[in-house]
Formats: C-alpha cells, structure tokens, sequence
C-alpha cells in the first residue's frame, strides 16, 4: 500500500474510533499517520492534524491539542475553521489569554463569530476569575 493510501486509511481508522469514544487510540493513530507523512503528503496535514488535535482535545490535553491546532492552521484559518475555533477553547483552558484573544481575534476576521458565541469579553471574564482564584488560594484579599 503507498504511503498516501496508508495514511489516509490510518486516519479513516482513528476517525471511527474517535466516533466511538475511544480517544486514546484515536491519537495514536493520528499520531502514526502524521509519522508517516513526508512532504508529499503535506495536502493531507492539516485534516490530520486537526484530527488529532480533536483527540487530544477531548481528553483535555490542552497543551498538545494547541500544538496540533497550530500545525493544521498553517494550511488557513478559513481552511480549518474546526481548528480555528477549538484553538481559542484549549487556550482558554490553559488560561493562555492573550493568545486565545490573538486567535479569537484572527477568528472573527476570517470566519465571523466563534461558533461557539465566545467573546473577548468572556476570555476577560476567565482571565478575571482564575486571578480571583489563584489570589483566594494564596490567601490574598479579594478583588472585585
């Protein structure tokens, strides 16, 4: 089987699986499609890496999820607005709040409105609550 076929079935196969739930296998063979890219197969990149970027998403691996989002939008932002959305959560999740509001931001100008009705706004609003946070289990005084 050539590498093209191969690649594509491995990622037809971790499709299925991530349709079933099983995440971690999922990844894995995500992960083992993209090894077997070369540059040949750079037009098939960005779906995979999305892929796996859902995966890793969904298992709340936020910090590599980012990492798989950001190799798919090399391809565009227009090209992978799944990634382009799901980038904004992860780094949100990681409290990233400047990068999730640069994306937001790149999001917004290309695509239009998150999907999800994030704003800026609500990024602010977490980034306020999770300094409330940290700041109260420090045993700081409260800040409105």
């Amino acid at each position: 089987m050539a590498a093209r076929a191969r690649i594509a079935e491995m990622n037809n196969r971790a499709s299925a699986l991530f349709l079933e739930g099983d995440m971690a296998m999922a990844e894995a063979l995500f992960g083992g499609a993209i090894a077997q890219m070369s540059p040949g197969e750079d037009d098939l990149a960005g779906m995979v890496y999305e892929n796996l970027g859902m995966a890793r998403f969904n298992q709340k691996k936020y910090r590599p999820a980012v990492r798989a989002f950001m190799r798919a939008l090399r391809e565009s932002v227009a090209m992978r607005p799944q990634s382009a959305a799901f980038i904004v959560r992860a780094l949100t999740e990681i409290g990233a709040w400047d990068d999730a509001r640069m994306w937001l931001e790149r999001h917004e100008e290309v695509l239009g409105p998150h999907p999800g009705g994030l704003t800026a706004r609500d990024i602010d609003a977490r980034q306020r609550e999770a300094a409330r946070q940290a700041n109260e289990a420090r045993g700081g005084p409260e800040r409105g």
